[in-house]
């Protein structure tokens, strides 16, 4: 049987969506309120870029109406180049009290598109199929969508991503429940077309970080004057029906500082959230549920994010952190526990077989190395060493 300490942990609070320094991939976030949408409390704090505090206040009443959000930034107006995109993957952030029969749907339309839906995932987009009635008793839910279809000729182009639409669909059923949504955030994350996850093993799943090689950054983030951040997601090929999975990767600690990581849903259950500085390393462990209630698992087929962190990058020299003085690299992302599980009846726990791909931060962006990543990881280090060869104290000539 699985057993995994809960720990509780403070975390550096997450820099703003879309400070991230790096080149690829970017968040984006929706500037404008939907045209048409209900009247809600703050409809502006699911798009401050702030996924951790504020958060709109979205009543399930008082007939069928919707509220959200559309005119999504594109990588221009964040002072980053247009690159050519490969896919997208749409964020919210929400808690949801428990309903009794009230309704509600997360849909996305891009330009003049029908909408279709997001959450659920299943169902016509105009039936009651397409509801739920999510009795989370206001767990907060933050769910990545990956990979979704662009609806009108299925290209994406930065237009598009300005031209999405994300919108709550609610439907009350019953006056009396006097329920209130709280929407978090709602952003995206654009993905370029040279980065693609690698293939899952035929008797398993495969586990990597994406994006799997992070350009070094050489600068300071332009909204928190501090060394730059970027973040990583990790991503689940060909999942099968899993109650949780349990993730631990290294880092170089020289180059490195983790500063907060989420989950997506439906793995909400904590088992342990460990970013460890110290002994460079990230511990993340999640499940639909406890042990405890250990018949409920669930199939997700295909290909999600599970969970996203974030690291700043530390100053080459602690004594003196110049804007110019940052560590250009090098960090593998090394896998050191990958699994993931479903509860077995009547008690145990079941493991699926894994494949794990590491990630490299700071040596540059090489879409496709002809000797494999793990050369490039070997090689890795010579940057480093040329770094400090070349910043070293020269001796004076008399």
């Amino acid at each position: 049987m699985l057993i995994i300490p809960l720990f509780s942990i403070a975390f550096v609070k997450a820099d703003p969506i879309g400070s991230t320094l790096q080149a690829v991939p970017i968040e984006v976030s929706p500037t404008a309120t939907l045209t048409g949408s209900a009247t809600v409390t703050n409809p502006t704090y699911c798009r401050d870029k702030d996924y951790e505090g504020t958060a709109a206040s979205v009543p399930i009443a008082p007939t069928t109406t919707f509220f959200g959000v559309m005119t999504f930034e594109r990588a221009s107006d964040l002072g980053k180049t247009e690159f050519t995109i490969g896919w997208v993957d749409i964020h919210i952030k929400w808690a949801c009290p428990a309903l009794t029969n009230d309704l509600y749907r997360f849909e996305y339309a891009v330009g003049g598109s029908g909408y279709q839906n997001l959450y659920p995932t299943t169902g016509d987009v105009t039936g009651a199929a397409a509801y739920t009635s999510d009795a989370d008793t206001a767990a907060v839910i933050g769910m990545g969508f990956h990979n979704k279809a662009e609806l009108v000729d299925g290209v994406w182009t930065w237009q598009d991503i300005v031209d999405t639409k994300v919108r709550i669909y609610r439907t009350l059923v019953s006056p009396a429940d006097g329920k209130t949504l709280k929407l978090f955030e709602i952003w995206m994350t654009v993905y370029p077309d040279t980065v693609e996850l690698p293939p899952a093993p035929v008797d398993g799943s495969g586990v990597s970080i994406q994006p799997p090689v992070v350009a070094p950054i050489t600068e300071l983030d332009p909204i928190m004057y501090t060394p730059g951040t970027f973040f990583v997601d990790i991503y689940l090929k060909n999942i099968p029906p899993m109650a949780g999975w349990e993730a631990t990767f290294t880092f170089n600690t020289t180059a490195l500082t983790p500063s907060t990581a989420f989950t997506y849903y439906p793995w909400t259950f904590t088992y342990a959230k460990d970013l460890i500085d110290a002994e460079a390393y990230v511990h993340l462990s999640f499940a639909i549920t406890d042990s405890a209630n250990p018949y409920v698992d669930t199939g997700l087929p295909g290909t999600f994010p599970i969970a996203r962190v974030y690291f700043q990058v530390d100053p080459a020299n602690p004594l003196d952190p110049s804007p110019t003085k940052l560590v250009v690299g090098p960090s593998p992302l090394h896998w050191d526990t990958q699994r993931i599980f479903k509860f077995d009846n009547p008690g145990g726990t079941v493991h699926y077989p894994v494949t794990p791909y590491d990630g490299l931060y700071g040596v540059g962006v090489v879409p496709e190395f002809p000797l494999g990543l793990g050369i490039l990881m070997m090689l890795a280090p010579a940057v480093a060493i040329g770094y400090l060869w070349r910043t070293r104290p020269k001796k004076k000539v008399a």
